[in-house]
């Protein structure tokens, strides 16, 4: 007697058992599938904020900027920052080439100016860009929930929606930012908040 005929047989037997556990083959089949499909699409979403938000494909900097790092090196900056990109753009691949520059500080808000009593300072990172340049890569009017990008040569800034909430601000209101100089030293420059962008991470 072959065993496939046993096998169906024994099947056919007790049939809410063969039911049972056909159910739970199928069941944790489903479920070890989802996990996985979950678990790639996590980190494709991952991978894709880092080189839309972070890095990009490619980072160039300052040859020394890697070893400095933890010090915010805003003086080692890349020079002929224009002509290099154009060279770039010229490379077969490259389908684009901005520049970014970020830099951690403080935020300062003070409700009354007026008053003796000092206001209340945040640490941020901020993150200078070109909008324009930035339309097709980064596309921050895409992201954009209230307001509007600023304007050249202003002092407009966009500010992601978690962390305006999380200090109170809106569009409109001002505040002030602390950071290093590329002389090493600190300043500090007030901006007026243009809109507001709804990143895809929580901590930007």
């Amino acid at each position: 007697m072959r065993l496939s005929y046993i096998a169906l047989r024994n099947l056919g037997r007790h049939k809410i058992r063969t039911a049972l556990s056909i159910s739970t083959i199928v069941m944790a089949s489903i479920l070890g599938l989802f996990m996985l499909s979950f678990v790639a699409g996590m980190k494709s979403d991952i991978k894709n904020n880092i080189l839309a938000y972070y890095t990009g494909s490619i980072q160039i900097r300052h040859g020394q900027y890697q070893q400095y790092d933890y010090l915010n090196p805003v003086h080692l900056y890349v020079r002929d920052e224009a002509d290099l990109r154009k060279r770039l753009v010229e490379v077969e691949g490259v389908t684009g080439a901005v520049p970014r520059i970020t830099a951690g500080g403080k935020i300062y808000i003070d409700a009354d100016p007026d008053d003796d009593i000092p206001g209340d300072q945040f640490s941020a990172m901020a993150m200078g860009i070109d909008f324009a340049g930035e339309k097709d890569i980064l596309g921050p009017e895409s992201l954009l929930v209230d307001g509007r990008l600023p304007l050249a040569g202003s002092r407009g800034v966009v500010v992601g929606y978690g962390l305006a909430r999380k200090l109170g601000l809106a569009v409109g209101d001002r505040f002030s930012f602390m950071t290093t100089t590329a002389e090493r030293g600190l300043n500090a420059m007030t901006f007026t908040i243009s809109g507001l962008v709804d990143f895809p991470m929580q901590g930007m």
